[in-house]
């Protein structure tokens, strides 16, 4: 429980540091606004939504993993919660399901695109090889260490 208890403080320190840079984006964006004459409003609109968003769940990830760590039962619970393997299978599973059902989708995507837009088609095509050499790694980095 130690070595747990290590990581979760090592979780908390990351989710700490990345709330301060999150943060300092947000306000960075603020009060350079003003200089970024091309980019329409909606942009601006769009980046500070998604940065609220991830500074109310970053938050929340925060909250709970103090509460664990200063508290015995709770970092028990959250042991139990993170090392269940019934759990842990169902995410292996959900994910790599996740993931081809995404590149299918990103593979239709791109043969609507190339009659709109070449560039839109071309961004596709990019993120669809690049999940794939991602894939491609991650596959590799886990036969090698199980």
């Amino acid at each position: 429980m130690k070595n747990f208890k290590a990581e979760v403080r090592k979780r908390i320190l990351l989710r700490r540091f990345l709330l301060v840079g999150i943060i300092v984006i947000d306000i960075l964006l603020n009060v350079f606004r003003d200089r970024f004459t091309n980019i329409p409003d909606f942009a601006f609109g769009y980046q500070i939504g998604v940065l609220i968003g991830l500074i109310i769940l970053l938050s929340i990830n925060l909250y709970m993993y103090e509460h664990a760590y200063r508290n015995e039962d709770r970092l028990k619970l959250l042991y139990i919660k993170e090392h269940d393997e019934r759990k842990v299978l169902i995410k292996s599973k959900m994910a790599m399901g996740t993931l081809f059902i995404s590149i299918g989708l990103l593979g239709v995507a791109t043969l609507i695109a190339v009659y709109i837009n070449q560039t839109v088609a071309l961004t596709l095509i990019s993120v669809i090889y690049g999940m794939g050499i991602i894939l491609g790694i991650l596959k590799v980095y886990f036969a090698k260490k199980y």
